[in-house]
């Protein structure tokens, strides 16, 4: 089993729209962004409720 570091973050898109996704981060200079839909996004939040915080960020570009 391999641990990497990934996060939940909530990210506006270009056109103004609000998304989740797992950001994974693979090396210092390489991350993966992982899409969720809403069903995806409530699974987590209902698993790691207490657990989950979501960071926010602007995405200026996607994977």
């Amino acid at each position: 089993m391999v641990n990497v570091p990934a996060t939940l973050e909530s990210r506006t898109s270009k056109d103004g729209n609000q998304y989740y996704c797992i950001v994974i981060k693979i090396t210092d200079n390489v991350e993966k962004l992982v899409f969720l839909d809403k069903a995806e996004t409530e699974l987590i939040r209902l698993t790691y409720s207490s657990k989950v915080k979501l960071s926010s960020s602007s995405a200026s570009s996607q994977n």
